[in-house]
């Protein structure tokens, strides 16, 4: 279950002018990156639905991989919760010359394929800019998580490049954590129920995500995982959470688009430890819909003692 593997580039961009981005820039980076994909690398101009290649297009491959396995909770073999996310927590708007932005690109189970090509595409995003007004930016380096250059100046420094699993960063995370009490989610969680988006959750969602979240991941890997537990017992004690949405615009679809979700902080009953190698990997990989985009992303937190 926890065999997938996944790495972290960390970007350091400087921007080449002064410029406006919006808060949310995870949005701005992810269009960019697909535009960029599409004009290199697509065929067809982006109609994948008459393209003889689409099973083997390396945009497809990156933006809508198709599943090794079938899985019940999935419309189609191709999911929308792709096998990388972007994280951006620079929120600030305004720009001078020469500053920095940081950002890091998640990467999971096959889709470690397409490194290159990840590079590529943000390195040429630079000179076409991102968002809104187009910032133009240079590449300053992308780093591992241990902050040692993967790629500078068109050298990739592939003996710096981690490729780890989920199990790794349960166990890290184990060391710090002996309790499991509350969740913060700091980007829009999105969870579906009955086809429509909520904007509450109970402690069986919450489960429920997580499982669906590692069940795509593992089918990226080709394995189906069949060992989960229907009945998540447990309650959730309480809830200081809000929904909220920003808008995006898809230059590909020529439509604003809404994304919405939950934030706001979530404490359980101590039976979410039963649960403890799922919350803390869901940690890492986000859960909920449009993951890519950055969403549901949260951080765990522990008391001195379990909430009952």
């Amino acid at each position: 279950m926890f065999d997938v593997r996944w790495t972290r580039l960390r970007f350091k961009i400087e921007l080449l002018e002064d410029s406006y981005l919006p808060t949310q820039k995870n949005s701005a980076l992810r269009g960019g990156m697909g535009a960029v994909l599409i004009s290199y690398f697509c065929i067809n101009k982006g109609q994948c639905k008459e393209c003889l290649m689409a099973e083997n297009c390396v945009v497809q491959n990156i933006m809508n991989p198709k599943l090794e396995v079938e899985l019940p909770f999935t419309k189609n073999a191709n999911t929308s919760s792709p096998g990388f996310v972007i994280e951006c927590m620079d929120y600030k708007n305004e720009y001078k010359k020469g500053d920095i932005i940081q950002f890091d690109l998640l990467i999971f189970a096959k889709t470690l394929n397409y490194i290159p090509q990840f590079i590529f595409a943000f390195d040429k995003l630079g000179e076409k800019g991102f968002g809104k007004n187009r910032a133009k930016y240079r590449l300053d380096g992308i780093y591992n998580k241990e902050d040692k250059l993967i790629f500078k100046d068109g050298v990739f420094f592939k003996e710096n490049l981690m490729i780890l699993k989920l199990s790794d960063y349960i166990l890290e995370r184990q060391k710090q954590i002996n309790n499991i009490k509350i969740v913060q989610f700091i980007t829009p969680f999105r969870f579906m129920k009955n086809n429509k988006l909520v904007d509450d959750i109970e402690f069986k969602d919450f489960i429920i995500s997580l499982q669906r979240r590692i069940s795509i991941l593992n089918a990226l890997e080709g394995r189906m995982i069949n060992n989960f537990e229907t009945d998540a017992l447990g309650e959730i004690v309480e809830k200081n959470i809000y929904w909220t949405e920003f808008k995006r615009y898809s230059s590909r679809q020529k439509s604003a688009m809404k994304l919405g979700g939950i934030k706001g902080r979530i404490s359980f009953s101590s039976d979410i430890n039963n649960f403890k190698e799922l919350v803390i990997a869901g940690e890492l990989t986000h859960i909920g819909k449009n993951t890519s985009f950055g969403l549901g992303k949260y951080v765990i937190e522990e008391g001195s003692d379990i909430i009952e």
